[in-house]
């Protein structure tokens, strides 16, 4: 959708430098407002969606984590962490792997996204200063690109923040080679870092790039089984 509204936008901004009085670029420039509002409106929805599912997966956890039944449904393979004893130990570990492959995927969405972001940018905003003189219009054009900029920036924030916890949780993992002698301390810690990614994560309320797991989720999966092996998470 926002390919189609840049399309759209330079199509009017080409078609003013030829027929600059032309009813079809009227035309033009509502439809694209429209899309505009659309778009921004499925934005709100689906981050609506996204924090309702948020919400769930926090009860997936604690019940994964405990063994008990909080959640509506149970997710089949979310975590891969079974072999572990129920209690605080395992939901620190759940955390951890969560945490593993949020940052990874996140961190391989974000040089595309910036890239993304400043070619919107330059390119509405030049052709808004350039080619409108309707205010209303270029003030509705204006939003999608602050939109998609603050979108970016949000994520930059998000990635840093996850990478500053999954090097907080390999710090703490790195000290627990015996699970049955884990002390008050080190569950403060653990509990800690699953406080912060759980707030990061209903902070930036950003819905990962569903390709991008895809392609990741095997590598992934044999990267995490074998820091599993090397702090001993067994």
């Amino acid at each position: 959708m926002i390919w189609f509204s840049a399309i759209l936008f330079l199509t009017v901004f080409v078609w003013k430098l030829f027929s600059p009085n032309s009813t079809i670029i009227q035309w033009i420039e509502r439809l694209n407002c429209i899309v505009i509002v659309f778009y921004l409106v499925l934005e709100f929805v689906t981050d609506y969606i996204h924090s309702s599912a948020e919400t769930h997966r926090r009860c997936d956890l604690v019940d994964n984590a405990f063994g008990c039944k909080l959640a509506e449904s149970r997710s089949e393979g979310y975590y891969t962490n079974d072999e572990l004893k129920n209690g605080l130990y395992k939901i620190g570990v759940n955390s951890f792997e969560s945490c593993f492959f949020s940052y990874k995927i996140a961190s391989k969405s974000q040089c595309l996204l910036w890239v993304k972001s400043a070619l919107f940018a330059v390119l509405f905003i030049l052709c808004a200063v350039i080619g409108y003189d309707i205010a209303i219009v270029a003030i509705i054009q204006l939003s999608l690109p602050l939109s998609v900029v603050i979108q970016t920036i949000r994520h930059q924030r998000f990635v840093s923040r996850l990478k500053k916890i999954y090097e907080n949780y390999r710090s703490i993992f790195d000290t627990l080679y015996n699970k049955k002698s884990i002390s008050q301390n080190n569950y403060a810690k653990i509990m800690k870092e699953l406080l912060e990614y759980e707030g990061t994560i209903s902070w930036a309320n950003i819905l990962l790039d569903e390709k991008t797991y895809n392609e990741m989720n095997e590598t992934l999966s044999k990267d995490w089984e074998h820091i599993k092996q090397e702090y001993k998470i067994i």
